[in-house]
Parts: C-alpha cells; sequence; structure tokens
C-alpha cells in the first residue's frame, strides 16, 4: 500500500510541475522579471498605434489640403475668366471648404455644371417637389402650350430630366406629356442623351422630335456636346440619325426600318436572323412592338442599336431643332452657344 501511495503521490507532484509555468530558479527576481516583460510588450503595442494613429492623420491632412487647393483653384479660375459663380454654387464650395476643415462628415458631393442652373430659375408651382421652369415653347397651328421643366433625377450622380407639362381644357392643372432623360459627362464635356418618352394619349403628333430639339438647344447653350449612350430601342435610333448623330461602335448592330405606312409596329428587316434574335429578346419584342420581315421592304431606312451616337453635324442639327421649335422663349441664360447662325430666344 505504501508503495502505490508512493507512486500516486509521484504523479500529482509531476503534474502540478507540468501546468505551472517555468521559473528560473537561480534567479531570486524571476516573477517580477516576467511581468516587467509584458509591461515592455504593452507599452511597443501602445507606440505602435499612436505611430498609426499619426500616420492616418498625416495622409487626412495631406488629402484635405489637396481638396482645398482644387476648390481654390477653382474660385480663382472662374473670377480670372470672369464667370459670374452663383450663390448656391459658391456656398456649396464654401460648405465643402468649412467640412473639410473641420473633419466634419457632411456628405462631400461632387460639384457639377448643372447643379447651380437651379438657382436661375423659378419653379413652376409652389412645391418643393414641382421641376424649375425652364422656358414656354407656343404652336401658332395647333395652339399647343407646352411649359417646360428641368429636374434632376433621384439618386447619385449627374442624372436629370426635362419635363414637359400642359394646361387642357378639361383639367385645370398641369398635365404630362412626357419627359427627356440625360446626364451630364465631365469627362466628355457632353450631355448624353438617355431616352424620351411621350404618354400615350399625345402620341402620334411629333412631340419626340419637339422634345429632343428643345433639349438640343439646351445642351449648346450651355456649352456642352450632344451625345447619347447606349440604344437599344430602333425608334430612338431613328429619332438620333434624323438629328445626324452617328453611331460610336463598329460592332453595332445593323438592320433595315420599313417606313411603309401600312404596316403597323415597328417592322425589321435583317438576313442574319440569329443576330436578330439575340439582339432583341421576347420581353422587347413584345414591349416595343418589333417584327422581322421575311422579305426586304421597298421604304427602308437603315438603323443601328446597341451603341452610342455622337452628333457629327451640330450646326445642321441645331437648324432643324430651331426650325422645329420656332415657339421656344427660353428662360436659361445662354452661355456658349458656338455657332452664331443658329439663334437662340432668351425671354426676358
Amino acid at each position: 500500500m505504501s508503495r502505490k501511495v508512493e507512486q500516486i503521490e509521484k504523479s500529482i507532484a509531476e503534474r502540478r510541475l507540468r501546468s505551472e509555468p517555468e521559473l528560473d530558479v537561480c534567479d531570486s527576481k524571476g516573477p517580477s522579471k516576467i511581468l516587467d516583460e509584458n509591461k515592455k510588450k504593452t507599452g511597443m503595442r501602445r507606440d505602435n498605434a499612436k505611430a498609426g494613429k499619426c500616420r492616418r492623420k498625416g495622409s487626412e491632412d495631406k488629402k484635405k489640403g489637396q481638396q482645398d487647393t482644387i476648390i481654390s483653384r477653382h474660385i480663382e479660375a472662374s473670377q480670372v475668366q470672369g464667370m459670374e459663380t452663383s450663390r448656391v454654387g459658391y456656398d456649396r464650395m464654401m460648405t465643402k471648404r468649412k467640412c473639410l476643415n473641420t473633419g466634419s462628415t457632411v456628405s462631400k458631393r461632387r460639384l457639377h455644371k448643372l447643379d447651380n442652373l437651379a438657382s436661375e430659375l423659378k419653379r413652376i408651382e409652389k412645391k418643393k417637389s414641382s421641376p424649375y421652369n425652364m422656358g414656354i415653347y407656343e404652336s401658332e397651328s395647333s395652339g399647343l402650350k407646352v411649359e417646360i421643366g428641368f429636374k434632376k433625377d433621384k439618386g447619385s450622380g449627374p442624372h436629370y430630366r426635362l419635363v414637359y407639362l400642359t394646361k387642357t381644357d378639361d383639367v385645370p392643372r398641369y398635365t404630362s406629356l412626357g419627359f427627356l432623360l440625360f446626364e451630364e459627362q465631365d469627362a466628355l464635356n457632353a450631355l448624353a442623351f438617355k431616352g424620351v418618352r411621350v404618354n400615350e394619349r399625345f402620341r402620334n403628333k411629333g412631340l419626340a422630335k419637339l422634345f429632343f430639339s428643345i433639349w438640343l438647344i439646351f445642351t449648346y447653350s450651355q456649352g456642352f456636346r450632344a451625345r447619347a449612350n447606349r440604344i437599344d430601342k430602333p425608334v430612338l435610333s431613328l429619332l438620333l440619325q434624323k438629328f445626324h448623330f452617328v453611331p460610336d461602335s463598329k460592332g453595332s448592330r445593323r438592320f433595315e426600318l420599313s417606313l411603309d405606312a401600312r404596316d403597323d409596329g415597328v417592322n425589321l428587316y435583317t438576313e442574319n436572323i440569329e443576330m436578330f434574335k439575340g439582339t432583341f429578346s421576347k420581353k422587347e419584342c413584345r414591349g416595343q412592338d418589333i417584327r422581322i420581315l421575311s422579305e426586304r421592304p421597298s421604304k427602308s431606312v437603315p438603323i443601328y442599336v446597341k451603341t452610342g451616337f455622337t452628333c457629327a453635324e451640330p450646326e445642321l442639327a441645331l437648324k432643324l431643332a430651331t426650325n422645329l421649335s420656332l415657339g421656344l422663349k427660353a428662360h436659361w441664360k445662354t452661355k456658349a452657344i458656338g455657332y452664331t447662325t443658329v439663334p437662340v430666344v432668351v425671354s426676358k
């Protein structure tokens, strides 16, 4: 029994030695030495954290300084060139400078040229949601009177729309004729056409050409180039080509659009049926009333889809737009028309 007890006590002692940390037996200050090493490691961590914070702060200060310099140069350039910086744009720039200096978390949104247009215009109605009044179009032949509104689309990015409103005898309030979508492209100094919609009640009256003509005159009067984003609809492609727009991409899809008045819908012809199936889905064919013809039509015009467009002849396009919108009285300020042959009437 005594031997078994001794063996048990010996095994317990060995287990205790394994669980306890090894100390230097010769050094009487073993535990204090371990504490000193832990303190040293903690201090190194604190120093590293302070150094990282200083580096981050230095990079943030450098970035703020660069942005502040850009804003200062923008203001100086506008003063040198003699441009009148609007109050809204100036306040926005000063607010951004204040946010950069104080480290505020206010949104640092990028400034765009058309953002200052609202400060020069009045709203059509006394509502915050009402668009800004850009002008009036009055047709002498049909007696149609159209109010042109400017509005920014919801969401981020320089996306805008022109809203076309009218008043009818039946309804005293404004009725929407349709709208035109476009965006500002700073890198190209251009306004890009995205699409146009005419409400079903007012279709087949040539309003799409009128809407596009007003947008084209506005684009060049503000010093922008006119172009179009990727166009997928044959009808919009035909509209752009009438205003001397040419496709950008060589790999665009080419079709023949029938101009026969007896045909209903959008009738296309191509020898490559597989290309047609790969270009338009069944849903697009139903929504746009697109049909494929088995024989080449007698009257047709080539159209291009799945590509962007650029205006190749600005003067000819502006002449056509001016002739289609002779009753236009614009409220916006003409900054740089660039083409003296095209008059732009600006009402006082």
